[in-house]
């Protein structure tokens, strides 16, 4: 997971690819398997890692938001570390650990008067 951590801090999307063999005779019974038999025993192969780059205007819109105080938000499905490479990147944060929330934390009021959220 050193790998993984390391990526992620970089900015970088991680996808983890696996595979089993599935001995079914038609499709109607493959659409029969239930995740969890789905994703039991994969094999893995390995992890392919991308970098999607932010457009160039992105950190400029962001200050302008937070001149009109207007808070903006970025919720994410990345990785933890992704997730704040990304907003470091594009200047939503800097190293306020307030300004990042995950999932389970968030709640409905939810609310900043000041600076970027980001929710992961």
């Amino acid at each position: 997971m050193d790998v993984v951590n390391h990526y992620a801090k970089e900015g970088l999307r991680i996808i983890s690819v696996a595979y089993k063999d599935v001995k079914v005779k038609n499709y109607k019974e493959f659409i029969k398997y239930n995740r969890s038999r789905a994703e039991s025993e994969l094999i893995f192969c390995g992890f392919v890692f991308l970098k999607n780059r932010l457009k160039e205007s992105t950190a400029h819109t962001i200050g302008v938001l937070n001149v009109a105080k207007i808070v903006p938000y970025m919720a994410t499905g990345d990785h933890m570390q992704t997730a704040i490479a990304v907003g470091k990147e594009c200047c939503m944060i800097k190293m306020r650990p307030k300004s990042v929330q995950s999932g389970s934390t968030v709640t409905r009021n939810s609310r900043s008067t000041s600076g970027s959220r980001l929710i992961v």
